[in-house]
């Protein structure tokens, strides 16, 4: 069983905590057990406060930095749960519902694609003094997660390809040189054939560069016994009165 140092505990969870990666996200990234991660939340935040204590100056002004972010990520938690009645400290898990696949364009490039047959508008996004073209928008939870696997299949094939590219140069024996000349020969072939089925599923070849912005999303929390009692009361309360009527007098 893998053994996690306290900085490699404290950067995942500022991961998640910052909203830089979902507890799923992280889960999966870092191999970690979601309970395991929720637990080190917990700890995080019960005792952030310990890190603040006194030292020299560049201790200081690192504890100011983290005081800072814990400060701002206390406010946001507490904010959170009067809004939500829902805290950080609770096992939840964020399952993106619609993603929009964005790639970043140049003036160039765009002026380009104004210039193009069909042009909308609308399928710019600007961010600031920067433009992103719309390719495409994947929507309801199953379809965007059977299109994030599909992605990451496909990337790390290119991966593994690359891989296999860089290493060639290694082998020197004719032996050798054909085993990784072939497996370079039927990973092109995997890469090619992924590409192929992409772009006759959603019309146009993976972006070199692109980002997958979460654009809806729906929140799931572990019930406790209580809140799924009153759920299943709210349900059927027939049952629940049913339940008084049977149970015996009082004498």
């Amino acid at each position: 069983m893998r053994r996690w140092s306290a900085k490699e505990k404290a950067k995942i969870v500022l991961e998640v905590l910052s909203g830089q990666r979902t507890v799923a996200e992280a889960c999966r990234a870092y191999g970690v057990a979601e309970s395991l991660l929720y637990r080190w939340q917990r700890e995080f935040l019960e005792n952030a406060h310990a890190a603040f204590t006194s030292g020299c100056a560049e201790q200081e002004a690192r504890i100011r930095e983290l005081e800072t972010k814990f400060n701002r990520l206390k406010t946001d938690n507490e904010t959170m749960a009067k809004t939500y009645g829902f805290d950080l400290t609770r096992q939840y898990v964020i399952v993106p519902t619609k993603v929009v696949v964005l790639t970043a364009l140049t003036n160039e490039d765009y002026i380009k694609a104004k210039a193009t047959a069909g042009f909308k508008e609308e399928s710019i996004l600007n961010a600031g003094d920067k433009k992103f073209l719309i390719k495409e928008t994947v929507t309801g939870a199953a379809e965007v997660e059977a299109f994030k696997l599909q992605l990451q299949r496909i990337i790390e094939a290119k991966r593994g390809l690359q891989q296999l590219i860089d290493a060639q140069p290694r082998f020197t024996k004719e032996e050798d040189k054909k085993k990784i000349e072939d497996a370079i020969a039927k990973t092109k072939a995997d890469v090619d054939a992924a590409g192929a089925e992409f772009k006759k599923a959603h019309g146009y070849d993976i972006p070199t560069e692109f980002n997958l912005q979460t654009a809806e999303a729906k929140l799931y929390t572990l019930l406790s016994d209580d809140e799924k009692k009153n759920l299943d009361k709210a349900a059927d309360p027939k049952k629940d009165g049913e339940a008084k009527k049977d149970a015996p007098a009082a004498k």
